[in-house]
């Protein structure tokens, strides 16, 4: 598959759509009332809420008339809390340190995994169609450098790029699917039996041979790590007070970004030197993640955890 450079232009151009989209929509998006709440101002959290009271009741309909006078929420922080420049990265990796650096872990694999592996899941679904015998993916690495060596030279047809194109779909409907099992089970449950399908993708990556297994098997562990990561986040929230939310995410955030870097270059340094250890390890991996998020704190257990 062939695309001219003003091709590429067009597909990069159609990609910044989203983003921009999104941009706008948030300049007209209001603060969280629990924000204001947090930072001790009760007018500005009233005017939130009185603007989603007449979206979803009706323009005649007020908090006042609903009986509502004030708002409040649990744990908030005092109003004259002193700050510094790195005040509330300190808050959150001394009194939250613990659950922090749960979801630093967790984050790490989910996002390291779910978004680093669909790059190489082509790449070496390339490598090995070049071969007409079926052997397991490790087999064919042990023969692919030396044969490949000189051959600097990428062609991709539009069979070698579906493979991309039916993961897009499997990652949607798995989307559909998530939000169904997410009325009979918690988030909690749902992440960890997702995070067992990707251990068991793992393993039958040793052995699977059948090019469509192999692609199955690829689905098994990315997939449902991606569905996973926004679950993870809600997570988070109910563990991390409301005017530390923004700095929680930035920094699980760049570790998640981490995550992807560091699984990238080293699926590329293993699968040719030591195949077999790659998807191992990732299980080994994936085993502490799903620990993790089991101990991670409900709500109610929160202030015990932190202390």
């Amino acid at each position: 598959m062939r695309m001219e450079p003003s091709g590429w232009r067009i597909l990069l151009l159609c990609n910044q759509l989203p983003g921009i989209i999104g941009t706008t929509l948030l300049i007209f998006l209001p603060e969280s009332p629990k924000y204001y709440l947090s930072i001790d101002d009760q007018e500005k959290a009233m005017k939130v809420m009185e603007r989603v009271c007449r979206m979803n009741k009706g323009k005649d309909v007020t908090l006042k008339s609903l009986g509502v006078e004030s708002l409040t929420q649990a744990r908030l922080r005092p109003p004259n809390e002193e700050r510094g420049q790195c005040h509330e990265t300190k808050v959150l990796m001394v009194k939250y340190g613990k659950v922090i650096w749960f979801f630093f872990f967790i984050f790490f694999t989910l996002t390291g995994l779910g978004f680093a592996l669909p790059i190489w899941m082509t790449r070496i679904r390339v490598l090995t169609s070049t071969f007409g015998d079926r052997n397991t993916i490790c087999e064919h690495m042990e023969h692919i450098s030396a044969q490949l060596s000189g051959d600097k030279d990428c062609h991709l047809t539009y069979e070698q790029m579906k493979d991309p194109l039916i993961h897009g779909c499997v990652v949607l409907c798995l989307f559909i699917a998530t939000s169904v099992f997410l009325i009979w089970l918690s988030r909690r449950a749902v992440i960890i039996a997702f995070v067992c399908v990707s251990i068991l993708g793992c393993v039958a990556l040793n052995f699977m041979e059948h090019p469509a297994l192999i692609l199955i098997s690829f689905f098994a562990i990315i997939d449902p790590l991606i569905c996973s990561v926004r679950l993870a986040g809600s997570l988070l929230i109910d563990c991390v007070p409301t005017h530390l939310r923004g700095k929680a995410f930035a920094l699980i955030t760049m570790i998640g970004r981490s995550g992807v870097l560091i699984t990238s270059v080293y699926v590329g340094y293993t699968l040719s030197h030591s195949c077999y250890v790659t998807f191992n390890t990732f299980i080994v991996v994936l085993i502490v993640c799903g620990m993790l998020v089991y101990w991670l704190p409900t709500h109610f257990k929160h202030s015990s955890f932190t202390n």
